[in-house]
């Protein structure tokens, strides 16, 4: 069979790209200033199966490879599997071993073809994705800015910022029916934990003045926290959690970004917004939330995940600084501002397969409410601030 022309899936990336940008450039004139996620799931719902599938299934399928009519085999496979066991059950009695089998396999034959008519435009969309995701990745990387490492305790704080999210994520996971941590969840691990952006100028200003001669060890601690993500990564990569080259892409963009300067160009930053939604509109693109997001309750945890890097952080620089709960808690304020990575991250997970639909989903739509906070974020620092001030 001749190779599927990759045209349909650049035309579809690149009107979700269009369409996530023109989305967030009307928020930001709204004066939504940290919505460049949200535009990109906004983007993605229009122009996926709940939107435009909806409308223009035609359109939709040659764009993004809908795959309507396998979509809606599996879909009635999965049905027909579910009622006759529930009319057995209501039954008092178990399905036939034999029906039971024929239905199995008749799902597992409609799945397959949908993974086949679907394949087509994910295995491209995932290196466009990815490539995005690497920008955004280096645009806001914890590694950006050369860190001195063995100053003010930057790596215990890191480890600190970076294990009790981890910790929180892997205990909520643990509850959605798993005895023990399935491959993915390293994955997942890696994503939560990924440090923050290095924090904006007057933040530094402000760092430097709290804590004197351990200032370096904020850029340490985040760059600490990035680099163990890189290291669950790659040992995700390893232990055969994902296969897809495309994967590794934005975890290597971490280390590339360890010798750029400490604070990038505006216009990379510019650039790196419209990437950002362009990656997850991609990604949400390829999603029914309708169906494949489950993982209500996991929003909300990955929102608390993102507060737990406060709480890490500012133990650790309490502990190895010996400063104050409130001066601790304001220096490490930046060190949970990773909504961008997450988000990017997510959507190459979703689209390379390294993580369940509906857990890429919560993230995505976790680092979108986090983004949106961040106003109240910087509220909090200013009161910090006069609470330090006036003390």
């Amino acid at each position: 069979m001749p190779e599927p022309s990759p045209m349909p899936c650049l035309t579809g990336c690149l009107a979700a790209i269009l369409l996530a940008w023109l989305i967030g450039a009307a928020l930001r004139s709204l004066r939504v200033r940290h919505a460049w996620i949200l535009s990109g799931v906004i983007a993605g719902v229009a122009l996926g199966p709940l939107g435009l599938g909806r409308v223009a299934a035609a359109t939709q399928a040659s764009l993004f490879q809908g795959a309507v009519v396998e979509r809606r085999d599996a879909l009635l496979a999965e049905r027909t599997l579910e009622v006759a066991r529930s009319t057995a059950g209501s039954r008092m009695a178990a399905l036939e071993s034999a029906d039971e089998t024929r239905l199995q396999a008749e799902l597992l034959a409609a799945q397959e073809r949908l993974r086949a008519a679907r394949e087509a435009f994910d295995l491209p969309a995932s290196w466009v994705v990815s490539l995005l995701a690497t920008f955004v990745v280096i645009g806001v990387s914890p590694l950006l800015g050369r860190v001195a490492w063995w100053r003010g305790g930057g790596p215990a704080v890191g480890v600190w910022s970076a294990a009790l999210p981890v910790a929180g994520l892997l205990a909520a996971l643990s509850l959605h029916g798993a005895a023990t941590p399935e491959t993915w969840w390293i994955c997942a691990a890696a994503i939560a934990c990924v440090g923050g952006a290095p924090p904006r100028v007057r933040d530094r200003w402000i760092i430097t003045q709290l804590t004197g001669p351990s200032a370096p060890g904020v850029d340490a601690a985040g760059a600490a926290a990035g680099v163990l993500a890189l290291v669950l990564v790659l040992t995700g990569a390893i232990t055969g959690v994902c296969g897809e080259a495309a994967w590794l892409m934005p975890w290597g963009g971490l280390l590339a970004a360890w010798g750029l300067a400490a604070a990038p160009p505006a216009a990379m930053q510019r650039l790196a917004r419209a990437a950002l939604a362009g990656s997850v509109a991609i990604a949400c693109a390829r999603l029914d939330l309708a169906r494949t997001w489950n993982g209500w309750m996991a929003l909300w945890t990955l929102v608390a995940v993102e507060d737990l890097k406060w709480l890490g952080g500012t133990l650790g620089l309490m502990l190895w600084g010996r400063l104050g709960w409130t001066r601790s808690l304001r220096v490490c304020l930046p060190l949970a501002d990773a909504s961008p990575a997450v988000a990017a991250l997510a959507s190459v997970a979703l689209m390379a397969g390294a993580v369940p639909a509906w857990m890429a989903t919560a993230m995505i739509m976790a680092a979108a409410v986090v983004s949106l906070m961040e106003p109240l974020r910087r509220g909090t620092g200013e009161h910090l601030e006069r609470s330090l001030s006036g003390a």
